[in-house]
C-alpha cells in the first residue's frame, strides 16, 4: 500500500497546479548546504533567508524526524519516508528564485539513504542544483559546543546580552557517551566519523557545482563573508542583512571544560591534538 500510495503521489505530481507552473518560470536554481551542526550554519542561513531572492528552509530533515517522533519517539519504523521527496515538496512550497536546504551526515544515514545515492537522486529532482559545504576544521568545538547547549540548555546567542556568567559556565564531557545526533556515542568515534564524512563528501563534489567553506575562515570575524560567497556562488548579488546571532562559546576549551585534562589525554598523541588548543 505504501509502494501504491507513493506512486499516486509522484503520478498528481506531474500534473502541474497553476501555482507551480508559476514557481517554475520563477525558479532559478536550488541549493543544499551540508554541515555537522555547531558550525556556523544558523548566522548564515539566517543571513541567506534575509535576501529577497532566496527562501532558506534550512535543515528540512531534522523537521521531518521531529514530526514522525511525536507518532513514533524511538524513530523505530522510518521506512516509509523518503528523503528525496520530502526535498521536492519543501521545494514545490517555495515561490523564490531560489530554494536552500540544509542536510547533515546523520539525517541521511537515519532516512536509509547513502550519500553517493542521494546526491545522484536528487539532482533529478532539483534542476540547477548547487552544494555548499560548510566545515568547522576544529570538530572537537563542535563536540563541545553541543554537549554545552544540552547541558546548559542554550543552544544560540542572540546579538542581545545573555550574561556571560551563564554561557561560560563549565561543561563536563563524557568521552565515552557524547550526546549527538540523537544517541550518545564516544569522543574518538565522533572525530573519525566526521573526518570520514567530510573525505567522501569531498570525493563525491569534484565534479559538481560545489563550494567549500570552513567556520574558520569563512564565518567566525565575520559571517557575511561566507554570505557573500554562498550569493556569488548561485549568481546573484548579496543585498543588505544583519546579523542576528553571536558566538556561543568564544573561550579556550581548557576553561570551557570542566574535565580538561581528561579530554587532553585522550586527543594526545593523536591527528586531533591540535584541537585542544587551536580555536
Amino acid at each position: 500500500m505504501q509502494a501504491i500510495n507513493q506512486a499516486i503521489k509522484k503520478g498528481l505530481r506531474a500534473i502541474p497546479p497553476a501555482s507551480d507552473l508559476i514557481r517554475k518560470t520563477r525558479r532559478q536554481g536550488h541549493v543544499a548546504m551540508f554541515h555537522v551542526g555547531r558550525s556556523g550554519s544558523t548566522v548564515v542561513s539566517d543571513l541567506l533567508n534575509q535576501h529577497p531572492a532566496i527562501e532558506w528552509k534550512k535543515e528540512i530533515y531534522q523537521r521531518l524526524l521531529e514530526e514522525r517522533q511525536v507518532t513514533d519517539p524511538t524513530l523505530s519504523n522510518l521506512d516509509d519516508l523518503d528523503a528525496l521527496d520530502y526535498a521536492v515538496e519543501q521545494s514545490e512550497d517555495s515561490f523564490a528564485r531560489f530554494f536552500g536546504y540544509e542536510v547533515k551526515f546523520f539525517h541521511l544515514r537515519k532516512l536509509g539513504i547513502d550519500l553517493r545515492s542521494y546526491l545522484d537522486n536528487i539532482e533529478n529532482e532539483l534542476f540547477n542544483l548547487k552544494y555548499v559545504v560548510l566545515r568547522r576544521q576544529n570538530m572537537l568545538r563542535v563536540i563541545a559546543s553541543t554537549a554545552a547547549a544540552h547541558q546548559r540548555g542554550q543552544w544560540f546567542v542572540e546579538n542581545s546580552s545573555t550574561p556571560d556568567s551563564e554561557i561560560k559556565r563549565p561543561i563536563t564531557i563524557d568521552t565515552n557517551a557524547i550526546p549527538m545526533n540523537r544517541s550518545f556515542f564516544p569522543l574518538m568515534h565522533l572525530l573519525d566519523e566526521a573526518e570520514r564524512d567530510f573525505d567522501i563528501l569531498d570525493g563525491l563534489m569534484e565534479y559538481r557545482p560545489s563550494l567549500f567553506l570552513t567556520y574558520e575562515d569563512d564565518v567566525r570575524a565575520d559571517p557575511t563573508n561566507a554570505y557573500a560567497r554562498i550569493c556569488d556562488h548561485i549568481g546573484i548579488t548579496p543585498m543588505p542583512a544583519q546579523i542576528k546571532r553571536r558566538r556561543t562559546n568564544p573561550e579556550p576549551l581548557s576553561n570551557m571544560i570542566a574535565n580538561y585534562n581528561e579530554v587532553s589525554a585522550l586527543l594526545r598523541g593523536t591527528s586531533y591534538e591540535w584541537m585542544l588548543t587551536e580555536d
